[in-house]
């Protein structure tokens, strides 16, 4: 038997070859930065650019240290709280940003446009 769902709202996302873009924006002290995500529901971390953080007014060395590992390596990003909005929702929320240091963590974040969520 099929069954047909039905939903009172619907999205349309950009398709990329590292899967799909949502829109967004951080913001902070009045401050507000857009980004398209890439975002993995399943992961610990949200992991944003240096760009972004500096947009932001963030120093980014000035907030917790997170330790984030993947099969491949892993770096040292430091988390802040903003208010996280997409798709009409606004949401207090702990993200982590890159650090200048590490090159290969910046271009890690900024594959997917502004944010990777992929650490668990």
């Amino acid at each position: 038997m099929i069954t047909q769902l039905h939903f009172s709202v619907s999205r349309r996302f950009k398709t990329t070859a590292l899967g799909i873009l949502i829109p967004g924006a951080l913001e902070r002290n009045g401050v507000r930065a857009g980004f398209e995500a890439k975002v993995d529901p399943g992961s610990e971390y949200c992991l944003f650019s240096r760009e972004l953080a500096d947009q932001l007014g963030i120093e980014v060395l000035d907030g917790l240290p997170v330790r984030l590992s993947t099969l491949a390596g892993g770096l040292t990003a430091n988390a802040h709280w903003v208010t996280l909005h997409t798709l009409g929702l606004s949401f207090e929320s702990f993200c982590c940003f890159t650090r200048l240091m590490e090159p290969t963590a910046t271009s890690w974040a900024t594959k997917a446009g502004s944010i990777i969520c992929t650490w668990r």
